[in-house]
Protein backbone atom coordinates (compact mmCIF):
# COMPACT_ATOMS: atom_id res chain seq x y z
CA UNK A 1 0.00 0.00 0.00
CA UNK A 2 1.27 3.35 -0.85
CA UNK A 3 0.95 6.32 1.41
CA UNK A 4 0.66 9.54 -0.41
CA UNK A 5 1.09 12.84 1.65
CA UNK A 6 -1.34 15.15 1.43
CA UNK A 7 -0.34 18.90 0.46
CA UNK A 8 -3.13 21.93 1.55
CA UNK A 9 -2.81 24.48 -0.54
CA UNK A 10 -3.42 27.93 0.64
CA UNK A 11 -6.64 30.19 -1.00
CA UNK A 12 -5.95 33.81 -1.68
CA UNK A 13 -7.67 34.68 1.21
CA UNK A 14 -5.30 33.16 3.15
CA UNK A 15 -7.61 29.95 4.75
CA UNK A 16 -6.33 26.45 3.74
CA UNK A 17 -7.97 24.65 1.11
CA UNK A 18 -9.07 20.83 0.69
CA UNK A 19 -5.93 18.44 0.65
CA UNK A 20 -4.53 17.42 -2.16
CA UNK A 21 -2.06 15.56 -3.79
CA UNK A 22 1.04 17.57 -5.61
CA UNK A 23 0.97 17.41 -9.57
CA UNK A 24 3.85 15.39 -10.66
CA UNK A 25 4.94 14.71 -6.97
CA UNK A 26 5.84 11.40 -7.75
CA UNK A 27 7.94 11.75 -10.38
CA UNK A 28 10.14 14.85 -9.18
CA UNK A 29 10.57 12.89 -5.55
CA UNK A 30 11.01 9.04 -4.29
CA UNK A 31 8.07 8.21 -2.41
CA UNK A 32 8.47 5.35 0.43
CA UNK A 33 6.47 4.51 3.24
CA UNK A 34 8.37 6.31 6.76
CA UNK A 35 6.58 4.02 9.12
CA UNK A 36 3.44 1.52 9.63
CA UNK A 37 1.57 2.03 12.74
CA UNK A 38 -1.18 -0.67 14.09
CA UNK A 39 -3.68 0.80 16.61
CA UNK A 40 -5.70 -1.23 18.54
CA UNK A 41 -8.38 -0.06 21.14
CA UNK A 42 -9.59 -2.15 24.09
CA UNK A 43 -12.23 -1.00 26.10
CA UNK A 44 -11.21 -3.09 29.66
CA UNK A 45 -15.10 -4.04 30.46
CA UNK A 46 -15.27 -7.41 32.38
CA UNK A 47 -18.46 -9.17 33.67
CA UNK A 48 -16.67 -8.70 37.05
CA UNK A 49 -16.14 -5.01 36.84
CA UNK A 50 -20.22 -4.72 35.74
CA UNK A 51 -21.10 -5.94 38.90
CA UNK A 52 -18.86 -3.81 40.62
CA UNK A 53 -20.93 -1.28 38.94
CA UNK A 54 -24.40 -2.75 39.58
CA UNK A 55 -23.52 -3.84 42.90
CA UNK A 56 -24.29 -0.76 45.21
CA UNK A 57 -28.02 0.15 43.17
CA UNK A 58 -28.24 -3.69 43.90
CA UNK A 59 -28.01 -3.53 47.64
CA UNK A 60 -29.88 -0.22 47.46
CA UNK A 61 -32.52 -1.64 45.83
CA UNK A 62 -32.82 -5.61 44.69
CA UNK A 63 -35.82 -5.44 43.28
CA UNK A 64 -35.81 -1.77 41.48
CA UNK A 65 -32.74 -3.59 39.54
CA UNK A 66 -34.21 -7.12 38.78
CA UNK A 67 -38.06 -6.58 39.43
CA UNK A 68 -40.28 -9.99 39.11
CA UNK A 69 -37.17 -11.33 36.78
CA UNK A 70 -34.27 -13.25 37.30
CA UNK A 71 -31.41 -11.49 34.97
CA UNK A 72 -30.53 -8.14 33.45
CA UNK A 73 -29.07 -6.91 30.19
CA UNK A 74 -26.51 -4.36 30.96
CA UNK A 75 -24.75 -2.78 28.23
CA UNK A 76 -21.19 -1.41 28.80
CA UNK A 77 -21.47 2.65 28.43
CA UNK A 78 -17.70 2.84 26.80
CA UNK A 79 -17.88 -0.06 24.23
CA UNK A 80 -21.93 -1.36 23.97
CA UNK A 81 -20.32 -5.07 25.06
CA UNK A 82 -23.54 -6.78 26.40
CA UNK A 83 -23.38 -8.56 29.85
CA UNK A 84 -26.58 -10.56 30.95
CA UNK A 85 -26.57 -10.32 34.97
CA UNK A 86 -28.22 -12.90 36.96
CA UNK A 87 -29.80 -12.13 40.52
CA UNK A 88 -27.54 -14.91 41.81
CA UNK A 89 -24.48 -13.64 40.44
CA UNK A 90 -25.10 -10.71 41.68
CA UNK A 91 -25.68 -11.97 45.21
CA UNK A 92 -22.85 -14.28 44.59
CA UNK A 93 -20.42 -11.53 43.86
CA UNK A 94 -21.78 -9.18 47.26
CA UNK A 95 -21.22 -12.33 49.26
CA UNK A 96 -17.75 -12.91 47.81
CA UNK A 97 -16.61 -9.15 47.99
CA UNK A 98 -18.20 -8.57 51.70
CA UNK A 99 -15.66 -11.39 52.88
CA UNK A 100 -12.97 -9.37 51.58
CA UNK A 101 -12.72 -10.90 48.42
CA UNK A 102 -12.34 -9.41 44.71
Amino acid sequence: MRCWWAIRIATSSGSTGSPRRHPGLEEAETLAKIEQRLYRWHCGCSHQKILAAIAPAFRADPEGIFGAGESIRVQCPRCAAAYHLTREAMEAYLAHTHKGGA
